[in-house]
């Protein structure tokens, strides 16, 4: 079982803390091997999950439904598995320890251990979901996982994914702390997605703080924040691009 309590909260905290990553291959191998991951998975539930499903949900909107076959990239232990609900769903993640505690809450679900940059299905899907994934890689590593995104979708499927801003406060814990975090402009984002076959269909833009201070702060006090700094200060983006005819990429 979880434990959520505030010692937890702070052992989670300064483990992330502490995390620095000189390649791809050293963050998956200490994201593999960490217990405390799981409860940090934890700590991400509550008012931060609520607004990123709602926000989803209202990019996806009739896209979405029992019918629709969905791959969700970096499934963690399930957190979006609810809001993902169809009977066509694959859970995706690199973490041994993740995908068993996401079998453990959700045994009804499909779940496979496997790398989002190896990945290789005999079919396609119709939408394909990530969030709080991307960020984690650079550049060229990004569009590499563009790519193989498109790959694994229906033509005219859905990719629906987020993005870090430069006016994310995470880049001045990535100054402090050496996170793990590439922010990217939305610009940056757009121009990857038309490089790797996809268009642009919707996008959201909203101030977020860093999701390991949401466990500390009343949910009123977060939610009063991100409404009122959310047009100054658009932090997070949020999108859904469709992918593009193989005789338009």
């Amino acid at each position: 079982m979880i434990s959520n309590t505030w010692g937890e909260k702070m052992r989670s905290l300064i483990y992330f803390m502490s995390s620095r990553y000189e390649n791809k291959e050293q963050a998956n191998q200490r994201y593999c091997n960490a217990e405390r991951v799981v409860i940090w998975e934890s700590l991400r539930r509550g008012y931060v999950s609520e607004q990123e499903v709602v926000t989803f949900k209202s990019l996806l909107g009739a896209r979405l439904n029992e019918d629709s076959a969905i791959l969700e990239v970096a499934c963690g232990s399930g957190r979006y598995t609810p809001f993902l609900d169809t009977p066509h769903y694959i859970g995706l993640d690199i973490s041994p320890v993740m995908i068993s505690q996401a079998r453990l809450n959700y045994p009804t679900k499909q779940f496979m251990q496997g790398d989002a940059f190896n990945m290789a299905f005999s079919q396609r899907f119709d939408i394909v979901f990530c969030c709080r994934f991307i960020h984690h890689y650079s550049k060229p590593q990004i569009e590499q996982f563009f790519t193989i995104t498109n790959t694994a979708l229906k033509d005219g499927g859905f990719f629906v994914f987020d993005s870090t801003n430069y006016l994310s406060l995470s880049t001045i814990f990535k100054t402090l702390f050496q996170f793990d975090v590439h922010n990217k402009q939305p610009a940056e984002i757009l121009h990857m997605c038309h490089r790797t076959g996809f268009r642009v269909v919707s996008k959201k833009h909203y101030f977020f703080l860093p999701s390991f201070i949401y466990p500390f702060i009343p949910t009123s006090f977060a939610k009063d924040l991100d409404e009122t700094l959310s047009p100054l200060l658009p932090a997070r983006s949020f999108w859904c691009v469709q992918k593009m005819k193989e005789s338009n990429v």
